[in-house]
Order: structure tokens, then sequence, then C-alpha cells
């Protein structure tokens, strides 16, 4: 900033600024900018005490979101036609980037405590996106005998999305990090 004689803002979200060395690029670069814009107090006090900033420079800014968005016409009774849902079944829905730190396989063993607890309840979680751990969860789905009860929709339109979204009866972001999720329900 001081070069080009011009204000620098960044946006710092998710897992990128994390990098614990005083003597890294990304300390430089962060040392460097005029405003840092988070979404959540936890990333503030992260980033601060990792690149050792000042807390003028870091900005609190909260995610949004449109519910005009997340509009589905149909009723969720339709919907559950639609996808051949029984009236009886418990819906569950998960949606995000299938990394270790979104913590779906809890919800994966949790289901597996639940069916043997009570072998007759009729539940169904689906999750919505693909990951690096993608295979880990279907390998775990199969070796618990859960190949019925957890399936994978892999990457959605928005459109079927936000039916999922609708049709399920509870929405579950298990995530060990995250301490405001934007997913919307």
């Amino acid at each position: 900033s001081r070069i080009l004689k011009k204000k620098l803002i960044s946006i710092a979200y998710g897992n990128d600024f994390l990098v614990n060395n005083p003597l890294s690029l990304k300390t430089f670069y962060f040392r460097n900018l005029n405003k840092i814009v988070v979404i959540t107090s936890e990333m503030k006090k992260l980033i601060k005490n990792i690149h050792h900033l000042d807390d003028k420079q870091v900005h609190i800014i909260r995610v949004g979101v449109n519910l005009e968005d997340l509009e589905v016409e149909q009723s969720k009774e339709d919907l559950r036609k639609e996808y051949n849902i029984p009236k009886d079944q418990y819906v569950l829905l998960s949606v995000g980037r299938h990394v270790h730190r979104k913590k779906f396989d809890l919800v994966i063993k949790a289901i597996k405590e639940i069916k043997e607890l009570n072998p007759n309840i009729n539940i169904k979680y689906y999750l919505i996106g693909e990951g690096k751990v993608t295979p880990y969860l279907k390998k775990l789905a199969k070796s618990l005998n859960l190949e019925n009860e957890v399936e994978f929709l892999g990457l959605c339109s928005l459109g079927k999305r936000n039916k999922y979204y609708k049709l399920s009866d509870l929405f579950l972001m298990p995530s060990i990090t995250e301490s405001n999720n934007i997913e919307a329900f």
C-alpha cells in the first residue's frame, strides 16, 4: 500500500490465514494491509494473534443470507412425494465441502448408535457436497451397514439443494471450527 499509495483491504475467509510463522509471506501481506475483513469474532482473534495485528486493522462483517434465494414453491409433502421419501422417514441434511474439520463422520456414527438403540427408526441422512473425505465417508457408511440410511448427493444445483433444505426435518452442521456458519435453512 505504501508503494502504490493506495489503501489495501482484504477479506480473510476460511483457514487461508492460519499460518503460524511470523516470517511467512502471509504475515507480511496482512501486516501491509490497511484493513482486513473477517466474518466472526473468533476469526478476528485468530488472525490478530497469528499475525500480530493491531485490533483496529481487523474488522468483522457478518455474512447475511437472502431468504428469497431459498424459496421453494412446493410444499414439504409434495417434495417428499417427488423424491419418494416415506412420510414416516426422519430426514437429516448436511451441506458443505467434505473435509475432516466438518465432522460429517460424527453424524454417520451417531446414526449407527441411534439405529442400535431403536432398530425400527426410519432415518435418512443426505449429504450434499464433495471433497477430500467423501471416499472415507462412503466407506464409513458402508462399514457401519448404513448404505440405506446415508445417501451422498454430490454437488447439486441451488434449486435441488433448496428442495432438500425444505423437505428435511433437521439440518446438521457438525463442524469443529465454524463459529458462525453461513449455511442457511
